[in-house]
């Protein structure tokens, strides 16, 4: 969020528009899990983004992560590694789920629902999301 310098928020105010900002934007968030060797910088450049932006949204106060982190991060992966050479399109294959496939594809669930379109459904009390071998999901 850019504020002009002789802006007078408070620092509720601006938390109120990040907050804004993020609900507005929820489908273009995605996660990033923190792999051994991986670095603040690694991960910025493969998501298009900046360390900057990736301490800020994930309130942190130094560039030490961890293996196994969670990281919240603004866009979607420049395609190395998983997914289909960047292409952008992942093919259901048997035994998926989307939650096996964010995890292969480094998005979040909520990522997949909303570019594709899915909606759950509630059998037996669970919610779910149809998809089948063969059906292509944009990530």
């Amino acid at each position: 969020i850019l504020l002009p310098v002789e802006s007078i928020m408070n620092a509720e105010q601006v938390a109120r528009a990040e907050q804004n900002f993020r609900d507005r934007n929820a489908g273009f968030f995605t996660h990033h899990t923190v792999q051994r060797g991986d670095t603040l910088y690694d991960i910025a450049r493969r998501y298009g983004t900046t360390v900057t932006n990736i301490r800020t949204m994930n309130n942190l106060r130094s560039n030490t992560i961890h293996p196994g982190q969670r990281l919240q991060i603004l866009g979607s992966p420049s395609g190395q590694g998983g997914g289909s050479a960047g292409s952008g399109v992942y093919v259901v294959q048997r035994g998926d789920s989307l939650d096996t496939i964010a995890r292969k594809l480094n998005v979040s669930v909520n990522h997949l629902l909303t570019r594709n379109n899915l909606s759950e459904q509630v059998r037996d009390g669970r919610r779910i999301v149809i998809i089948h071998p063969g059906q292509r999901l944009n990530y």
